[in-house]
């Protein structure tokens, strides 16, 4: 994979005119005459050129590796459980309201915001339920036993 990486970063350092995703001298678009006029979006484009790369590769490389655990598979049990698990893997993370349901969604966002330290801390509905559940149990345990609040457990 690594190699990969590395092939997509120089065909991206090859790039005429400053732009990754681009041929700057063929810009047809309002949008690409102005990436490749501006320093700050040519970079831009640059990054994100580049962290599409990586992520390819890292698609790639999942789905290699699924593939062989698909392969030692030896009954249809083992199938449908390496299959569902690789569908749940590419789908879109669901939010927690999805997940949860509004309710239970809601109680964890206030649960979140009343314990957790971060400046902007994960404490959203739109987020995964396990990412505001990660962050209450993180922000429960940087609170003394006799402070937390009860849903926090003593």
């Amino acid at each position: 994979m690594r190699g990969l990486v590395l092939a997509a970063l120089l065909a991206l350092g090859a790039a005429p005119a400053g732009a990754a995703s681009l041929d700057c001298r063929r810009a047809a678009t309002a949008a690409e005459r102005m990436i490749c006029a501006d320093p700050v979006l040519s970079a831009l484009d640059q990054e994100m050129a580049a962290a599409w790369w990586v992520a390819e590769a890292n698609r790639r490389a999942g789905q290699r590796e699924w593939l062989a655990r698909r392969d030692r598979c030896a009954d249809a049990a083992c199938l449908a459980e390496t299959y569902r698990g690789r569908i749940a893997a590419l789908r879109p993370a669901a939010t927690c309201r999805e997940e949860a349901g509004t309710d239970q969604a809601n109680e964890w966002v206030r649960q979140c915001i009343q314990v957790s330290p971060a400046t902007h801390p994960p404490c959203n509905i739109a987020n995964r339920c396990s990412l505001i559940t990660d962050e209450i149990a993180r922000g429960c345990g940087m609170i003394p036993a006799a402070e937390r609040p009860a849903f926090c457990g003593r």
